[in-house]
């Protein structure tokens, strides 16, 4: 996805970045909605701006108005077919790898402290 953000050289390269975008963000908090939903989470939001919130009071995501913002972005990506909004989408799809990457890796943590928590089963070798 990062490879659209320098410079798109036409139209073509600026909606496959978005199209990316659409596409990574889509995942990213549908993920994070099943990761809550699994670690016991009895009431969890099927929508994306309350789920952010939840997010933040877990310590996923570092600033709730920046996930605000690439939501509406995608909204708007998925709604409107202007040039100017394209290029605005672009601009702030180009500032989601890095938020992407960060919640990558806190979920990724989540798991294995999970995981370490289990009990420990002792294999009998016969």
């Amino acid at each position: 996805m990062t490879q659209g953000c320098e410079a798109p050289a036409n139209d073509l390269e600026r909606d496959g970045t978005i199209q990316r975008f659409d596409f990574c963000f889509e995942l990213s908090w549908k993920t994070l909605r099943s990761l809550l939903l699994k670690a016991g989470r009895s009431e969890v939001s099927g929508s994306p701006h309350p789920l952010f919130r939840d997010a933040l009071q877990k310590g996923f995501i570092e600033n709730f108005q920046t996930w605000d913002e690439f939501l509406q972005a995608r909204n708007e990506s998925t709604q409107t077919y202007q040039l100017r909004t394209a290029q605005e989408v672009h601009r702030i799809a180009c500032l989601f790898p890095p938020h992407a990457k960060a919640l990558l890796q806190k979920m990724k943590d989540d798991i294995l402290q999970a995981i370490q928590a289990l009990p420990r089963i002792e294999l009998i070798r016969q």
